[in-house]
């Protein structure tokens, strides 16, 4: 009897310490189901999507509500007006208990989950809920640990529980692809090093590889607007781990040309090896190696017009992410273009530029409102479990997915976990399952353990991800070094943010527009050098260098 007043003492306790009023309802065990031992209504906010009929009345929802007792009222906005409504919402006052799928592009992000968390206690933490009550998130905090510090808020609190992708190839997604065809042409061996890259290029600019007796040949094509489309990135990797992009368009985060060495943010846009790599690039595009339209084209259109060149192919190497990024599917130019590894550049540096997988927080946010936090936790926690993210991304068991049998193998050769047995759709109304909207673990474990069929065609549209996963694992992985890059986002205090937005803001473009400038030599690598390191400083380079050495050392510890 003692032992259960103290369990219930224990539980009261820590609902009133996150800023909540009593518990309604009794809990069950920690890890039995249903959580609760009497139904209990909350109300959730989530997007109305059009993949998702009714949420109300979805198959999954009513499964959740049978499994736990708790009886959700979803309610919902247009997937269009999220971000904007939910501002309006969270400045009313009038909030739901639970804020469930959205995080990343609508809209709860880490400032979002500072101010409703920290300073204005909508939002509760989540901490001790979380080492307390959710065995199947906590286990998956063991197994990746920077996870803490990178969902945890920059006042040390955790707001929110993230969706979790982890996609082997998307991790080391920096690639170029040579056209096999002219290397057997001309009996030109893979090049590994940056040397024997650059006398390929020649051998393609100048001994008319596609026989058509004109020199239209494009040895290096690339485009700034696509997924990795554009090379500078790949080949910078052969001078000093890089991980500056230059489209203007992507995200300024605390990765823009910096990088870790050991627990130490420093950067690579002063660096004499940063130098070398521009020129190398500037020499490429002087020479005609690189197409002129590298830094305004775009790659779903005008470099796929490029390589799919009806009369003739007439590139030599392109840089994507995936195939489709650049070519058709399946088709001729996509099935010969094969992967070229990580280049060794003239003081033996051979890199493979890291994106670290990238969990999406904000995607479950418990309000001051909720009547049973731990109720609610335990609720997201069945969605950690490899039943529980099938059962969201794909539906019920031996209907839209089954686990894996005897003698099947997954995308790395190993036992399979799971097949999927209609195609996963977002794009059509079903009222199933929620397809994307949630928390859930897609571990690499779980994207390699997809049963791959035996007689499948690696090169066909059906083949996408065992392509990638060869290539990944046979080139691209033996050089990458995770522990260089910097854990993204980094976490800044309220008194941070608005400095930090200026100074990278401005920062990043100059960086970046520099570095374009650098390679066409719109700007001189020897007369121009001294000026634009000077600028560097004359932006706040060290300052933000700090700033992020604060906010990783705060979140990640010296």
């Amino acid at each position: 009897m003692k032992k259960r007043v103290a369990a219930i003492l224990a539980a009261l306790l820590l609902v009133l310490a996150a800023g909540a009023a009593p518990a309604k309802g009794e809990l069950t065990p920690t890890g039995t189901y249903p959580v609760l031992k009497q139904k209990l209504d909350m109300r959730f906010l989530t997007a109305q999507t059009i993949f998702i009929e009714n949420w109300n009345t979805n198959r999954l929802s009513k499964y959740m509500e049978d499994k736990t007792n708790i009886h959700v009222k979803w309610e919902t906005i247009p997937e269009d007006a999220v971000k904007e409504k939910l501002n309006l919402l969270l400045a009313s006052g009038n909030y739901p208990d639970v804020i469930f799928g959205l995080g990343g592009r609508f809209g709860i992000d880490a400032s979002t989950e500072l101010k409703y968390g920290a300073e204005e206690n909508v939002f509760l933490p989540l901490n001790d809920m979380i080492d307390n009550y959710m065995p199947n998130f906590k286990k998956v905090l063991e197994e990746y640990p920077t996870l803490r510090g990178y969902i945890t808020s920059s006042d040390g609190n955790i707001y929110s529980l993230p969706l979790i992708e982890e996609t082997y190839h998307v991790t080391m997604s920096s690639k170029l692809w040579v056209y096999k065809p002219w290397l057997d042409k001309l009996n030109i061996k893979m090049p590994q090093t940056t040397d024997e890259f650059y006398n390929m290029l020649i051998a393609f600019r100048d001994k008319d590889p596609n026989g058509n007796g004109k020199k239209d040949e494009i040895p290096l094509a690339g485009a700034i607007q696509g997924w990795r489309s554009c090379p500078t990135t790949f080949l910078l990797n052969s001078f000093i781990y890089t991980n500056l992009e230059p489209n203007l368009d992507e995200p300024v985060d605390s990765s823009l040309g910096f990088y870790m060495d050991g627990k130490k943010v420093k950067t690579i846009l002063n660096t004499p090896e940063y130098r070398d790599g521009l020129r190398y690039l500037n020499k490429l595009y002087k020479e005609g190696l690189m197409n002129e339209g590298v830094f305004t084209m775009n790659a779903e259109t005008q470099l796929t017009q490029l390589v799919e060149n009806p009369s003739a192919p007439i590139v030599g190497v392109v840089a994507g992410g995936w195939g489709g990024v650049y070519s058709k599917v399946g088709g001729e130019r996509y099935r010969n273009f094969v992967a070229l590894p990580p280049l060794k550049g003239p003081k033996g540096v051979r890199e493979t530029r890291y994106y670290p997988p990238d969990p999406s927080i904000g995607n479950f946010v418990i309000t001051k409102n909720c009547p049973n936090p731990i109720a609610a936790v335990r609720w997201a926690d069945f969605f950690y479990t490899r039943e529980g993210t099938l059962m969201l991304r794909h539906g019920f068991e031996n209907e839209g997915w089954r686990y894996a049998q005897k003698g099947e193998v997954g995308l790395d050769g190993n036992p399979a976990i799971w097949k999927p047995l209609k195609p996963w759709n977002d794009k059509e109304p079903q009222n199933d399952c929620w397809v994307r909207v949630g928390v859930y673990l897609q571990d690499k474990a779980f994207r390699l353990g997809e049963v791959v069929p035996p007689d499948l065609d690696p090169d066909g549209p059906e083949g996408v991800e065992k392509r990638l996963y060869d290539a990944t694992k046979k080139y691209y992985e033996p050089y990458v070094h995770p522990e260089k890059q910097i854990p993204s986002p980094l976490r800044f205090l309220s008194s941070e943010q608005e400095q930090m937005a200026t100074l990278t803001t401005e920062f990043a473009r100059y960086a970046r527009q520099s570095m374009v400038k650098f390679v066409v030599g719109a700007m001189d690598l020897d007369k121009d050098w001294n000026t634009y390191i000077a600028n560097l400083d004359k932006l706040g380079l060290q300052k933000i260098l700090d700033m992020n050495q604060k906010a990783y050392t705060r979140q990640y510890g010296k």
